[in-house]
């Protein structure tokens, strides 16, 4: 796909590059025949020559990519100066190769009825400049020159009329292809989260009902601590789950809401620590900005996993969960004294970390510690 966007882009810079060239060998065909006045002593020659380079300018300058208002003004400067250059010298039969420049101008700017009358008003004008610098002569010159400059100003409007037709439908092509990307991604999150619900949601839901029993039998007896928790964990993990589920409903962030600050992070990462039993997790949040939903989701989950993997892989005893703001980003640290590894391998937990912190312009970073542990460092921009 990028190497089909290159290549169009290059096309597109290269056809740039070919019309403004053609404008250029245009304007070399206008002003050659003048410079033998300009030797000669002519009287209006070097006004003349001046025009027709400001005219050149203007010219190329509409070349560049501007804003449709500026690009307007550009355009109709172009006839304006034309104009002139009839003005000054309305002899010169070559001036004719001017109104050509200025439609194909015209023509990208404008509708095409606009650039139809502007090229009939540019035609009529040159012939009445034509008809004055020859009084009392026929009509039929001028009146030949300005129809051969109306049919090639036509010609030069439909070939610019259907460079930008087959732009748009570029334009358009590519919007769809991107709107049936989305389309297709939206329909699979409506599948895995319907999967997610029917399947996962409702194994926890019974397993937070048996928890519930559990807790009353177990009550005053010395598992009545660990059964309470667990509880608790299954109840916040069905929460979970249907924030998920709520989320790829939506816009596919697990939260909801306009945004969360560095309390409601605190609190959230003090509940993932309670529900461990080894290692001790200590959490430390430093005053934070205001956190959009999306950043808030991928701190949690990659304090989620941090936590995960300490508990299950590392053999730690404690983790530190680190969140401060530094240098405009949002960075989680998370460093355990585990068994540590000298070589990272990246399981789906590193992996789908990496993925979501990278769809939010961020970077998550994993290596062993000097003397053993593991540390995880992901970071976010500010306004992610």
């Amino acid at each position: 796909m990028s190497d089909g966007r290159a290549e169009r882009q290059f096309s597109e810079t290269t056809l740039g590059a070919i019309a403004g060239l053609g404008g250029v060998c245009a304007w070399l065909a206008a002003v050659i025949p003048v410079l033998s006045d300009l030797s000669g002593g002519g009287p209006v020659a070097v006004p003349w020559l001046g025009l027709s380079v400001a005219y050149l300018v203007v010219f190329l300058l509409n070349m560049r990519d501007w804003s449709p208002a500026r690009a307007r003004g550009l355009a109709l400067l172009l006839v304006a100066l034309y104009v002139v250059l009839l003005l000054v010298a309305p002899g010169y039969g070559t001036n004719g190769m001017f109104t050509v420049m200025a439609i194909a101008c015209v023509a990208f700017c404008f509708s095409d009825r606009v650039t139809a009358a502007v090229a009939l008003g540019q035609a009529l004008a040159l012939a009445a400049a034509l008809a004055v610098s020859q009084p009392g002569g026929s009509l039929l010159g001028p009146l030949s020159w300005g129809g051969a400059y109306l049919g090639i100003q036509l010609f030069a409007v439909a070939m610019v009329a259907a460079t930008r037709r087959e732009r748009e439908a570029r334009m358009e092509l590519a919007a769809a292809q991107a709107a049936l990307a989305e389309a297709s991604r939206a329909e699979e999150r409506l599948r895995m989260a319907r999967d997610l619900h029917d399947q996962v949601g409702h194994q926890l839901t019974a397993l937070a009902l048996h928890l519930e029993a559990a807790t009353h039998l177990a009550a005053g007896g010395p598992a009545a601590e660990p059964v309470e928790r667990c509880r608790a964990l299954a109840k916040d993990t069905l929460a979970d789950v249907r924030a998920v589920v709520a989320g790829w409903r939506g816009d596919g962030t697990a939260y909801d809401g306009a945004a969360y600050d560095g309390a409601a992070l605190a609190a959230r990462l003090d509940d993932l620590a309670a529900a461990v039993p080894q290692p001790r997790v200590v959490v430390g949040v430093s005053d934070l900005p205001t956190l959009t939903p999306a950043a808030y989701d991928a701190l949690v989950r990659a304090a989620q996993e941090v936590v995960t993997n300490a508990a299950r892989h590392a053999g730690a005893t404690e983790l530190r969960l680190d969140v401060r703001a530094e240098d405009g980003e949002i960075v989680l640290r998370g460093v355990d004294d585990g068994r540590g590894a000298a070589e990272v391998v990246a399981g789906n937990g590193l992996t789908g970390m990496r993925e979501r912190f990278a769809r939010l312009g961020g970077l998550v970073t994993a290596s062993g510690t000097p003397g053993g542990g593991f540390r995880v460092v992901a970071r976010l921009p500010e306004r992610s």
